[in-house]
């Protein structure tokens, strides 16, 4: 969109600097908007992550004890015969 400005008049230059202004600020609200989605988006991965990873450290703790051996032993026992039951 490239425009010769030599040859307008200044009320042409002024309409000309008024749409150009109205194109910056719907950039600048496009802009603002995709950054603030982004913002949500980075923050809901910062929870998922902290969740997950507090979720790992209760498995470690479960895999890790007498009891929770044998508990997720008793897990994958039953798994296995919920996979046998659908076939």
């Amino acid at each position: 969109m490239e425009t010769s400005y030599e040859n307008l008049s200044s009320d042409d230059l002024k309409q000309e600097i008024q749409i150009k202004d109205q194109e910056i600020e719907y950039l600048k609200k496009e802009l603002e908007y995709h950054l603030n989605r982004r913002e949500a988006e980075l923050i809901e991965y910062d929870n998922l992550l902290k969740s997950h990873h507090s979720l790992e450290k209760r498995y470690k703790a479960l895999s890790q004890s007498t009891l929770g051996k044998f508990t997720l032993k008793y897990w994958n026992f039953k798994r296995k015969l919920n996979k046998k039951g659908r076939k």
